[in-house]
């Protein structure tokens, strides 16, 4: 009898807990905070995404850095969608975190809360180290707006909406001149033109009309790519599950952060 085939290795890189919280401990200073938590984030499947709980303890002569127990999120990029099974990995260029670093600096720069019947905010770019595309930002809460939607009563959700869309209006209106990144987003156009580009392998499957998916994908899937990247910034992925709740707003009705702008 042939023996079974061993299993397979486990992924490398800051994949896992254990991988994070070494990674964090070899960059670690006598004046670090102390990790209580690392918990991984599921919803996404492009990367590895972990949520940070630390804590810090402030001496009387460093009063003025804060004290207490602080959440932050840490998204870290390998060449390969997270998602996708050991030996059938999907490649997915890890240029895509330079990008978002860029996108959420800029957008965040240019876009700070407003705080006249709500706030919208993009996530705080915290420490951005490259060579490991280790990506450490601010916590904007840990419900989305996709999960929430059915419990918010129905005011409340009208007041969202009405915030969302005009903070989208000053995104659109305040970025006309903005430029992200050498030659705009290459690597998020060719994700989404994907959808198009595989149609027709879809209807082939399910024995559906596969002239009409291939009419599609020339016809729509095309200006994807050919679209002029001078108008505005656009998120690319703006629904409500890239929408966070938090309760930290000032006017009681919840801060809101969008985020995944790779």
């Amino acid at each position: 009898m042939p023996s079974p085939p061993p299993p397979p290795p486990p992924p490398s890189g800051i994949t896992s807990i254990q991988a994070l919280n070494d990674y964090l401990a070899s960059r670690s200073t006598p004046t670090s905070p102390t990790i209580t938590s690392i918990t991984p984030l599921t919803g996404g499947t492009a990367n590895f995404v972990f949520r940070l709980t630390t804590t810090t303890t402030t001496t009387a002569s460093d009063s003025a850095s804060g004290s207490g127990t602080f959440s932050k999120i840490v998204k870290h990029a390998e060449p390969y969608i997270a998602a996708s099974s050991y030996g059938n990995r999907i490649p997915f260029p890890v240029q895509r975190m330079e990008f978002e670093v860029a996108a959420l600096r800029a957008v965040g720069g240019l876009m700070p809360p407003l705080r006249d019947g709500g706030c919208v905010s993009v996530p705080e770019v915290l420490e951005y180290d490259a060579p490991e595309k280790v990506l450490v930002m601010s916590d904007g809460g840990a419900t989305t707006l996709k999960a929430a939607y059915e419990s918010l009563d129905t005011q409340r959700v009208r007041r969202i909406g009405e915030e969302l869309g005009r903070w989208l209006a000053r995104l659109h209106y305040s970025t006309k001149e903005t430029q992200i990144g050498e030659g705009g987003n290459e690597v998020g156009k060719r994700m989404y033109r994907w959808a198009y580009a595989h149609l027709g392998d879809v209807a082939e499957k399910f024995g559906l009309d596969v002239g009409f998916c291939r009419y599609v994908d020339e016809k729509y899937g095309s200006l994807l790519l050919a679209a002029a990247d001078d108008v505005c910034v656009c998120h690319g992925d703006f629904w409500p599950g890239n929408v966070l709740l938090d309760d930290g707003c000032d006017d009681g009705d919840g801060g809101l952060t969008v985020v995944d702008w790779e």
